[in-house]
């Protein structure tokens, strides 16, 4: 009996331990392993500081997707030997003929100066919508600001789904709007890229569009250190 062993359940393992299960026999067995039981739908997290989604219209459980056939492990994976071919996990070990590592990516706000000990929460001025934890704190912040100045600041590319910085920015401005204090708040959009976008033709229509919703845009700008205490 042949074994592939998948790491990570998200999106692209589940998607390719489905398709392996249907493509290969039953002489070969498929184990995938997560740490986490539930199913993240992430783009949907840019739409919870907007009151628009909840954290549950995100979230199910991964059982519900994973195909028969498949087996299910949830642990933590602490180590893969590729000598012996083997996962290790803290409540046991997997050897396997093929490794899958279909882990994602994730945030890293400590490799950013100034911004070492960050973490969600609804009181600290900033915030991201790149994890469920801190798009839910990014909600209750956002609930009631009323006053004051936004920066929308992509730290480095690339990031997840291109478009979504731009998507935030207007739906803030759409946001603030309709609470009836956007003539309150100043929106800034701070990029390294050479303009809003990385393509001509859409860099051009959605400038004109910040233009027009007076929302700044600051381009070529590399994030190198935050001063939470002083808030630039």
């Amino acid at each position: 009996m042949k074994k592939i062993v998948i790491l990570g359940s998200g999106a692209g393992g589940t998607m390719c331990a489905a398709k392996l299960r249907r493509e290969l026999g039953r002489d070969w067995e498929i184990t995938i392993i997560d740490n986490d039981e539930m199913h993240h739908y992430q783009p949907g997290w840019l739409f919870i500081p907007f009151g628009i989604y909840t954290a549950d219209d995100c979230q199910k459980p991964k059982r519900d997707f994973i195909p028969s056939g498949v087996e299910f492990v949830l642990d933590e994976v602490v180590g893969v030997n590729p000598d012996k071919r083997v996962v290790e996990c803290k409540k046991g070990k997997y050897d396997y003929d093929y490794l899958i590592v279909a882990t994602g990516c994730h945030p890293a706000p400590e490799e950013v100066d100034g911004l070492e000990n960050w973490k969600p929460d609804p009181k600290a001025n900033e915030q991201t919508f790149f994890t469920l934890e801190s798009a839910c704190a990014l909600y209750k912040r956002m609930k009631y600001f009323e006053k004051g100045k936004m920066i929308f600041n992509i730290a480095e590319m690339p990031h997840k789904c291109p478009v979504v910085p731009m998507e935030f920015i207007f739906m803030a401005d759409w946001f603030f709007a309709k609470n009836g204090c956007r003539d309150n708040i100043e929106i800034e959009f701070v990029t390294p890229n050479t303009g809003l976008f990385t393509k001509p033709i859409a860099t051009k229509v959605m400038t004109a569009t910040a233009e027009e919703k007076e929302i700044l845009v600051t381009p070529n700008f590399d994030l190198e250190t935050v001063n939470t205490e002083e808030k630039y």
